[in-house]
């Protein structure tokens, strides 16, 4: 089966977002989309759940949605990408791969790929973190615009992952704002959902609105940010240091930080420096939550642990079945599938059911906030 393929986060899902799912519709081959689960890559939590984000792609054109796991999701660029590009190599459909870039850079990207893929890049990147820049600054990935980071990383992985069933197709992002300024003035904007439909496409609006009415969003990450804190003034640095993106001393900064600063924001302002980005502290924090080490990410840094199915349509169906008879690692359906886990793959899942659990403390309303939600959601259907 021929299919196109976008990896995400639609948090929440927006125009731009719209407009690439259109272009990739347009071969008339089934839609897959590789989608962030409920923490995304900047080191926070979605703005709505999983399933809800899902039935938004769903009704906006997509016909299957698999989960791109914690461990990958909340994570940096490179390990977003290759956890994403994994699951799409496991599956083993043929995919073109759909994904913005700003300007016509195309020249760009295929520079910057070469640069990666050479074998001088890791040293290079590794001397000028030695005088202190941090790893973003000191990688050749700013050959690009930052906004074309996350198109470099999925292009190397490819390369890098042998993934042979998945054609990159870059696509010009259209319009003044780029993607990630327009998903942040639009989270911005989710106290008053009034001021969001000429963001977001119809179902999109609708079914987030939906979810705001009952009770199910906007997110409040104030009660898992304190758990964080409080996690800091608890564990010791030796097993900190074995979170990821925790590592050259890093885990006694937190730890006394922890200690002084009252608000998480605090807290991610105190750690932040020249050689360690805010993004990459709160990525370290999260790490917390969602019982992501150094360890379990090198373990399924090549090869994802599971297929994880959150929604589909008639067609997503056809694909799940054809995935199902040709994948060689566990394809999870229902929540009961987890039983074919075994080892750290098995960690892996258990380890988002409990921040799945912390997730839902974050819900505005407390009648909605239930510990088993990631045990008993069934896939959606459209």
């Amino acid at each position: 089966m021929k299919a196109s393929a976008i990896i995400c986060e639609l948090n929440p899902l927006h125009n731009g977002h719209k407009y690439i799912m259109d272009k990739a519709r347009e071969d008339s081959n089934p839609l897959v989309m590789v989608m962030s689960g409920n923490f995304v890559q900047r080191g926070c939590p979605a703005c709505v759940d999983k399933w809800t984000r899902a039935k938004a792609a769903l009704s906006e054109g997509a016909d299957l949605v698999i989960e791109l796991p914690d461990i990958y999701s909340c994570s940096s660029a490179e390990y977003f990408a290759k956890g994403a590009i994994s699951i799409l190599k496991a599956t083993k459909l043929e995919y073109n791969l759909l994904f913005g870039i700003e300007g016509d850079n195309r020249g760009a990207l295929s520079k910057a790929v070469m640069q990666r893929l050479g074998k001088s890049y890791l040293d290079d990147a590794k001397e000028r973190m030695s005088l202190g820049d941090s790893y973003a600054s000191s990688s050749l990935d700013e050959v690009l615009k930052s906004n074309n980071i996350l198109a470099l990383e999925y292009t190397v992985a490819v390369n890098e992952l042998g993934a042979e069933n998945v054609t990159p197709v870059p696509v010009e992002r259209t319009g003044k704002k780029s993607h990630i300024e327009t998903a942040s003035e639009i989270r911005n904007k989710l106290s008053n959902t009034n001021e969001l439909s000429c963001f977001l496409p119809k179902a999109s609006f609708k079914i987030l609105s939906e979810s705001f009415e009952s009770g199910l969003g906007p997110i409040n990450p104030a009660p898992i940010e304190n758990y964080i804190i409080a996690m800091l003034r608890k564990i010791s640095a030796e097993n900190l240091s074995k979170q990821a993106f925790v590592s050259e001393g890093l885990e006694h900064k937190l730890i006394n930080e922890a200690y002084r600063c009252t608000t998480f924001a605090d807290l991610v302002s105190a750690c932040t420096s020249k050689r360690y980005t805010s993004s990459r502290i709160r990525r370290a924090l999260y790490s917390l939550v969602t019982g992501t080490t150094s360890d379990l990410l090198n373990e399924f840094k090549y090869k994802a642990p599971y297929i994880r199915i959150l929604g589909f349509s008639k067609i997503g169906a056809e694909a799940v079945s054809e995935i199902c008879k040709k994948t060689d690692i566990p394809v999870l359906i229902n929540a009961s599938d987890r039983e074919k886990l075994t080892g750290n793959a098995r960690k892996v899942f258990e380890n988002q059911v409990s921040a799945t659990a912390l997730y839902e403390m974050c819900l505005p309303k407390q009648g909605t906030r239930n510990a088993d939600t990631e045990l008993t959601h069934p896939p959606v259907k459209v």
